[in-house]
């Protein structure tokens, strides 16, 4: 367990907070790293190379609760702690999630009706579902639950943790002058990993207040190429390996209809270095603990250490195992209304776990000039809304884009409870 804290620990210091992953820089047209969103988009130039390290970086985050509904501000200029209305304020099921994507190296070019591209790239995906009563027992007390003489059940949760970095070479082919298709293969090589197998408790506590019962069946594997548990430094460092594609496809109605399709991220990781599971599972009943006030020394390590001994917690390396990065499905129109002005819209569904979230986007995307593009967004992503903005600029073959999300709340920003903004540079021509 230690392991899994230190590498989510480490994960989170580079992300900020969760994805609500703003898709406006990937709809302007000369930006070529529209290609993440689909590896059939057209593309404008004809070559491009990425600035190191800074081809395409975007860090995005959520919590489930904002500034304002943890803390009131007082009159006297001091807070007060409020997690009653934070609590009254989340969804059933609770979402804090991060991501990192980072394009470290990349370029692409032209050759008649075929574009080929490199990448190599770093991603990490972070996301963690928690029921609500699980805060509410923090919150609320266990005494609130029974009077109510109610379980909780705390069956849905799971932890999820992909870091990752990605080698892959595109294709992008024309047929005709309307239909391309788009390949991009890739080569993954894994950094840290935590899946869950199953996360599943129950709170009882009894309406006369003498007993508590929890029970427990938890499942975890993860592997990291630093060994937490020994430190013994790095593992394999091709040990944990794996394969992921995109593919997508754009077709040109007319001139000024085009639809496209694309899936992104679907693969595997196997990973083979520094594997453990851990496991707890069992139940205990605690009707507290006698202490005598009058005691020089208290003594309740022998009675914790009874407790979780009930839990058959238990930590072992394993063998190799395998997961499935965090695919993608989406499908995009636009509607061009002259050579300056386009609409666009965008479903997508995200397979993280065994659950799939929808993403919906509608977005307005202007060229008033060659060296200047703009776009405006609005979509809702896990049960929040939110506005979005993409700007890029040409300077000669110097091309810079920056992105930035949550301006629904601009003006309160102790509202927020997610946040995206990205930044790119590279030499188009």
């Amino acid at each position: 367990m230690k392991r899994i804290i230190l590498s989510a620990a480490v994960i989170l210091i580079f992300q900020i907070a969760y994805s609500q992953d703003n898709t406006a820089v990937y709809l302007m047209k000369n930006n070529p790293e529209n290609l993440a969103f689909n590896p059939a988009n057209p593309i404008v130039k004809r070559n491009y190379i990425n600035i190191p390290v800074l081809g395409n970086l975007s860090v995005t985050g959520s919590i489930p609760f904002s500034y304002n509904r943890l803390f009131r501000e007082n009159d006297d200029n001091t807070l007060t702690v409020t997690p009653r209305n934070m609590y009254n304020s989340l969804k059933e099921n609770s979402i804090v999630s991060a991501s990192v994507n980072d394009k470290i190296l990349g370029f692409g070019f032209n050759v008649k009706k075929t574009f080929l591209d490199v990448s190599l790239g770093f991603k990490t995906d972070f996301n963690m579902l928690i029921p609500k009563e699980l805060i509410g027992l923090v919150v609320n007390g266990n005494a609130y639950y029974a009077d109510k003489n109610e379980t909780l059940d705390f069956g849905n949760m799971y932890v999820n943790l992909n870091s990752y970095a990605e080698l892959g070479v595109g294709i992008q082919q024309t047929f005709g002058e309307k239909l391309r298709v788009g390949l991009r293969p890739k080569f993954l090589l894994g950094l840290a990993n935590i899946e869950t197998e199953r996360m599943n408790a129950t709170f009882y506590t009894s309406p006369e207040y003498d007993s508590i019962l929890v029970s427990e069946d938890i499942l975890l594997k993860s592997s990291c190429l630093y060994d937490y548990v020994n430190n013994t430094g790095i593992g394999k460092f091709y040990g944990n390996s794996g394969f992921a594609f995109d593919l997508g496809i754009t077709y040109q109605i007319n001139n000024q209809f085009s639809i496209g399709a694309s899936v992104i991220d679907l693969g595997l990781i196997k990973w083979n270095s520094n594997n453990y599971e851990y496991r707890t599972d069992g139940e205990v009943t605690f009707k507290g603990i006698e202490l005598d006030l009058l005691q020089q020394e208290l003594n309740l390590q022998g009675e914790l250490d009874s407790l979780v001994n009930n839990f058959n917690g238990s930590s072992e390396e394993i063998s190799g195992y395998t997961t499935h990065t965090n695919t993608k499905v989406l499908i995009q129109g636009n509607y061009d209304i002259n050579n300056i002005h386009r609409i666009s819209a965008s479903a997508r569904l995200d397979f993280i776990e065994s659950k799939k979230y929808p993403y919906y986007s509608v977005a307005y995307v202007c060229n008033p000039a060659r060296w200047f593009e703009f776009v405006a967004n609005a979509y809702y992503y896990r049960e929040m809304f939110n506005l979005g903005t993409a700007l890029g600029f040409s300077i000669g073959p110097f091309y810079l884009n920056m992105s930035v999300a949550t301006l629904l709340n601009v003006n309160q920003l102790k509202d927020v409870k997610a946040f995206s903004a990205g930044i790119g540079m590279s030499f188009i021509w």
